[in-house]
């Protein structure tokens, strides 16, 4: 039974996976007829820096749920259940709000000194207010893999990513005409909208199915919890330290202009043209399971 139970959960995420891959795919395909090489563009350089701050926010914090909750139930520990999530939920909701305070407040220098484009500063801050979701999100991920439940995280996904989709095209009919800068602030407006709800949805989830993973046992404050969840996550941290310089190349290796984007040695009418794989550094991330556990972005 429990052999099945794993071929079930691996078939729920592949399937998930494949299907926000073919989403993610046509989808990027249809925003970039809408907003252009130039907006595809300052859109890769925005995400760039985003992924930055998520990876401040939520490095690590899904696999720290995942052992701390699995940990506790292998011990015959049910009681503690909720304070262990909710331990990593304050925790990720903290570090969430910190970075996302910081990408706010320093939207407008990395715009003008590392972007090289003013544009990108609006965008920036709109992201910013998705950075707490997406660290408890990434928690709440974990703890359901602890419990060995593909399904809340797999819908969550799906709904999160219907959500985006539906929202961007919306948003975008309203600001295609206003320019590029608008565009670009239309698409993370949606991202950022679509990461609080799914966050929202996999809360209410997982509010219901702490009462089963009690067990009926009382309540219990777990124990060394910030101790566990740095031993945990500082190691995962280190690796996302080592990742941030190849992003912040990719950052420096072009910069925006007023007649599009440039590439080094280029002249001032060279467009770069969007390249990637839909990682943080490509142009549009696609919507699947990654990094943390939580999807990419649009």
């Amino acid at each position: 039974m429990k052999k099945n139970g794993y071929f079930f959960n691996a078939a729920v995420l592949t399937a998930t996976s494949l299907v926000l891959r073919a989403a993610g795919m046509v989808f990027r395909v249809v925003v970039a007829g809408k907003i252009g090489a130039e907006g595809m563009g300052l859109h890769q350089l925005i995400f760039t820096v985003y992924q930055l701050f998520i990876t401040a926010a939520t490095a690590g914090l899904s696999v720290a749920a995942t052992r701390l909750v699995t940990e506790e139930l292998a011990a015959g520990r049910p009681g503690t259940v909720d304070s262990a999530l909710g331990r990593c939920l304050a925790l990720g909701v903290g570090l969430g709000t910190l970075a996302g305070l910081a990408q706010f407040a320093f939207a407008a220098p990395i715009s003008r000194w590392w972007l090289g484009d003013m544009r990108a500063a609006v965008s920036l801050r709109i992201l910013a207010p998705s950075l707490p979701f997406m660290a408890a999100a990434a928690a709440l991920r974990g703890y359901f893999l602890a419990r060995r439940r593909a399904g809340p995280n797999a819908v969550a996904q799906l709904f999160e990513q219907a959500l985006r989709i539906a929202l961007v095209l919306f948003l975008l009919e309203k600001a295609l005409p206003l320019g590029i800068e608008a565009s670009c602030a239309a698409v993370v407006a949606g991202n950022t909208a679509s990461e609080a709800a799914s966050c929202l949805l996999m809360a209410l989830w997982a509010r219901r199915d702490l009462a089963q993973a009690r067990q009926g046992a009382l309540r219990r404050r777990v124990e060394a919890a910030g101790r566990r969840l740095a031993e945990i996550m500082l190691p995962v941290a280190r690796t996302g330290d080592v990742q941030c310089p190849a992003h912040r190349r990719k950052c420096d290796g072009s910069r925006l202009s007023g007649g599009g984007l440039r590439q080094p040695g280029r002249g001032p009418g060279a467009v770069r043209r969007p390249q990637g794989d839909g990682h943080a550094g490509g142009v549009f991330p696609l919507f699947v399971a990654g990094h943390s556990g939580h999807p990419p972005y649009p």
